[in-house]
């Protein structure tokens, strides 16, 4: 799973070793800092990976942090809602993709 939201980018996967928990990786610090306060465990650095940050969370921890997220979604347009035009330029390279795919 993947999820973009104003406070970062999230690729979400199954904990290979427990059932119970996923794996929330993100490319940068600053994305995974945004799930600060979110999450009980912090993120770690994962140098081995295409993400280089990695959180560990129960599955229940994390439906309890999505709608958290959820409740961000005030704004009335989310590429207004981003942090910065670096991010903005990142998402809109992937809105741009997912147009073309779906244009096909």
């Amino acid at each position: 799973m993947w999820l973009l939201m104003s406070r970062g980018f999230y690729s979400i996967a199954a904990q290979p070793t427990d059932p119970d928990a996923l794996l929330v990786r993100s490319r940068c610090f600053a994305d995974s800092t945004g799930l600060n306060g979110l999450l009980p465990s912090r993120p770690v650095p994962i140098s081995s990976a295409d993400y280089s940050w990695q959180i560990e969370a129960t599955r229940t921890d994390w439906a309890r942090a999505v709608a958290i997220l959820l409740t961000d979604v005030t704004y009335l347009s989310f590429k207004h809602a981003l942090r910065d035009s670096h991010q903005q330029e990142i998402y809109m390279g992937v809105w741009r993709q997912l147009l073309v795919v779906s244009d096909t």
